[in-house]
């Protein structure tokens, strides 16, 4: 083909070399010189080098046509000997005429047409690198005949590249089945079994192994459980994907075929019992299914574990508790010295009170003899009164009473400080069991059941 046909490179002296810059003659004569060489592609360039620079002159078009002929490009060719023929000046069409017509003949039994079945929004079409208009897709586009290239493009969607042969005169169909770009939906719960969904289609119950694989866009996600008030939100998937932290709330008041209750035993006063990190009391309804029951007091490690409530039932839980490490040994160096101080008491009451039981003793038996020789005296000075004994007489007998009486009253003041230091004895002796008692036990933290933590 290429020694047949005559491409339009005007020489010096042609009708048309006046108006011809001189790039634009040595563009286009490197032109026709690589289409000599069997380089139609480098020709191309040349050529549409210079028909650019001669502001797209007319007369250039029958060169750009043989070449985009050559490199199998007849959709463009017809095209450019069309034009040609239509703007080209009258000599330049008479020069060509013959190789014209035969191509204006020959070119369109090698072109086929390439229609595009389906549509996506926002969805472009590209043949052999070049973008083409949806619309004349889907109508029918006319291709070159040969393998064509063909990349669909969507919004949303993974792009598909697939090769279509077209034979002159053809009219082939493009399927657009473009595969949905893939993402994830992560959705975190701390509930057990709770159904998720996504867009109304059950996605499996928490807590999830792994992500739920979706296509990129507008996603439903719900969380659902029974005695609880169903999670929904809305998503834009895209990416890496999403990420949907689902907290669910009792439902309230709750049916009574969801509801059940748990009742915790512990061994310790004054704990809090919490049922999927919320606070619940003895007796209260809960949501019947699987839960996770935390059990906490201050200064005591928590206590977690799951459990499992039918609807209807009551669960009777019992828990030991275990001391946090200070807090085991700061209690039991209290119990210790409460105890010391406790002993030191109640040794203090004994001694006391036996000093107190010793001073009443002494006391007792001298006090009863001052009081036999107080009585036994105040005879003696009565007798002596009524009989009118001597004056000697008469004052030994009454100093003799007098020093009776000195010795029942030291008696008496003896009796009262021994009384005194056997209360004082008692009332310690009493202080230092009562301080006992209270000091704590040792063995508060020893597990009178070692078997396990938790029984129904």
């Amino acid at each position: 083909m290429t020694s047949r046909v005559r491409f339009r490179a005007w020489p010096p002296g042609s009708p048309f070399d006046s108006s011809w810059p001189w790039r634009s003659r040595r563009v286009s004569a490197r032109g026709v010189a690589l289409y000599g060489e069997g380089n139609p592609g480098a020709a191309l360039v040349e050529f549409q080098r210079a028909y650019e620079l001669l502001g797209r002159r007319p007369s250039l078009l029958f060169n750009l046509a043989v070449t985009q002929e050559a490199l199998g490009r007849y959709v463009e060719a017809l095209a450019a000997m069309r034009e040609f023929s239509e703007r080209a000046p009258a000599a330049a069409v008479a020069q060509h005429r013959v190789e014209m017509e035969a191509a204006m003949v020959r070119l369109p039994t090698r072109i086929g047409t390439m229609r595009l079945l389906g549509e996506l929004p926002g969805m472009t079409v590209l043949v052999d690198g070049d973008a083409r208009p949806l619309e004349a897709a889907r109508a029918g586009l006319p291709v070159s005949a040969g393998v064509r290239r063909v990349t669909l493009r969507a919004p949303g969607h993974l792009p598909r590249e697939l090769e279509v042969r077209v034979a002159g005169g053809e009219s082939v169909g493009v399927e657009v089945a473009l595969e949905a770009e893939r993402s994830s939906v992560a959705v975190v719960c701390e509930l057990p079994d709770a159904t998720v969904r996504v867009d109304g289609t059950p996605a499996g119950t928490t807590p999830l192994a792994a992500p739920i694989e979706v296509a990129t866009g507008r996603h439903r996600v719900e969380v659902t459980r029974a005695g609880y008030v169903p999670f929904a939100r809305e998503l834009d998937v895209r990416g890496l994907g999403v990420r949907v932290d689902a907290t669910l709330a009792w439902a309230t008041p709750l049916a009574p075929e969801h509801a059940a209750r748990v009742e915790v035993t512990a061994n310790e006063a004054g704990v809090l019992t919490a049922l999927d990190g919320r606070r619940v009391h003895a007796g209260e309804p809960v949501p019947a299914g699987r839960h996770t029951l935390r059990v906490t007091r201050g200064s005591f490690l928590p206590w977690e574990q799951p459990v499992t409530l039918a609807a209807g039932e009551a669960l009777r839980v019992r828990v030991w508790l275990d001391p946090t490490p200070s807090f085991r040994q700061g209690y039991l160096a209290g119990v210790r010295t409460r105890r010391a101080v406790a002993a030191s008491f109640g040794l203090a009451g004994v001694v006391t009170t036996l000093t107190g039981a010793v001073l009443l003793g002494v006391f007792g038996a001298g006090y009863a003899s001052a009081n036999e020789r107080v009585d036994s005296g105040e005879a003696a000075v009565r007798a002596c009164e009524l009989s009118a004994c001597p004056s000697e007489e008469s004052a030994a007998v009454r100093g003799g009473y007098r020093v009776a009486r000195d010795d029942a009253y030291a008696a008496r003041v003896g009796l009262t400080i021994g009384a005194g230091v056997a209360i004082v004895g008692v009332a310690t002796l009493v202080t230092g069991v009562v301080l006992w008692a209270r000091a704590g036990s040792l063995r508060r933290f020893d597990r009178a059941d070692a078997s396990g933590t938790l029984r129904f």
